[in-house]
């Protein structure tokens, strides 16, 4: 975890900023709030998700091995899905609801990515990652 921790000063000093700018007066707004209470937890379950699957992570779909430990052990894919609230979080932060015009292609861009890597796994590893697929969520 020590390598993401320039990553995670850096992320909690820009959002400090952003905060500071784009609140009023320093006036926390509702959405604010609600933005940070997505972003913040989904931040460090993606990092955590992240540094679970340690050396098995690629750019690309491959199966170099079954990750079933951590965060892993309930959701399949939950770098993707972690990474999607921090987006949603920040949507609603920036009060910009026309990000979702960007976001709902990611998401879907996302659900595909899911489909491919659970194909190349499923291949791979055969009924050992469909016996996993059962006990999991995406």
């Amino acid at each position: 975890m020590r390598r993401y921790t320039p990553i995670l000063i850096a992320l909690g000093i820009a959002f400090s900023f952003a905060a500071q700018i784009v609140s009023a007066n320093g006036v926390w707004r509702p959405r604010f709030v609600i933005g940070l209470a997505l972003v913040v937890p989904s931040f460090f379950l993606w990092a955590l998700a992240r540094h679970q699957l340690g050396d098995a992570f690629t750019p690309r779909a491959e199966a170099r091995r079954l990750v079933t430990h951590g965060l892993y052990a309930r959701i399949r894919h939950p770098i993707y899905f972690f990474a999607e609230c921090m987006s949603i979080g920040i949507i609603i932060f920036l009060g910009l609801p026309l990000l979702l015009l960007v976001w709902v292609p990611a998401v879907i861009w996302q659900i595909s990515r899911a489909r491919r890597e659970s194909r190349v796994l499923e291949a791979r590893f055969g009924e050992e990652y469909r016996r996993y697929r059962r006990q999991t969520w995406f």
